[in-house]
């Protein structure tokens, strides 16, 4: 079974999460946006109630000094919404990822995990966002959460995967964790994931 297939027969969860990882290796986080357009203007209004308000992520950029000299808030504004939007190599974003996750969960715990996912992109987005100098959590982990969480589906433990990976993002902001940390093997051996590719 190929690597990048998720969620089923399309694969464009993680086909997009691996995008924007590549993307966001590629660029250094700078070279493709207008400073903060994208949060003004070209979110629809239908999107603008799925993404955490502006000013929780204002409070975040102000709170990161280190960040502040490195990157504008336009800037970081600008990643945050891309995160969630999507953007040219990666159009599906967070909220299409939701979307795709929560597709085949069950009406018991539709609920259940789509509060998770925002939580967990909420707390992701605010710090991937960041400078690529001062950021904890990068694209490589991305790539290793999404691979943890279609093997965490696949197995029904999407719960106890969106749970222990929002500690890590916790921790790893905190500095309690490295991010040499962020591996499969981690994941596998925490949640009792069998590999099935």
């Amino acid at each position: 079974m190929s690597k990048c297939r998720f969620l089923g027969a399309s694969g464009r969860g993680l086909l997009t999460l691996c995008a924007l990882a590549l993307a966001a290796l590629i660029t250094g986080c700078a070279g493709l946006h207008r400073p903060g357009e994208e949060w003004s203007s070209k979110i629809p209004a239908e999107i603008i109630s799925e993404i955490p308000p502006k000013a929780y992520f204002v409070d975040v950029y102000r709170q990161d000094q280190s960040n502040e000299q490195l990157q504008s808030q336009e800037e970081y504004l600008t990643w945050v919404v891309r995160f969630y939007q999507g953007w040219g190599p990666a159009p599906m974003g967070w909220l299409g990822f939701e979307q795709e996750f929560l597709q085949d969960a069950s009406p018991q715990s539709h609920a259940s995990l789509k509060a998770e996912l925002q939580s967990l992109g909420r707390l992701v987005s605010s710090e991937w966002a960041k400078h690529q100098q001062v950021r904890r959590v990068d694209s490589r982990m991305l790539l290793v959460w999404s691979d943890v969480l279609q093997e965490a589906k696949r197995q029904t433990k999407e719960q106890k995967s969106l749970e222990l990976i929002a500690q890590d993002v916790i921790a790893l902001v905190s500095g309690e964790l490295s991010q040499q940390a962020i591996k499969r093997q981690r994941y596998l051996k925490f949640l009792n994931l069998v590999r099935t590719d």
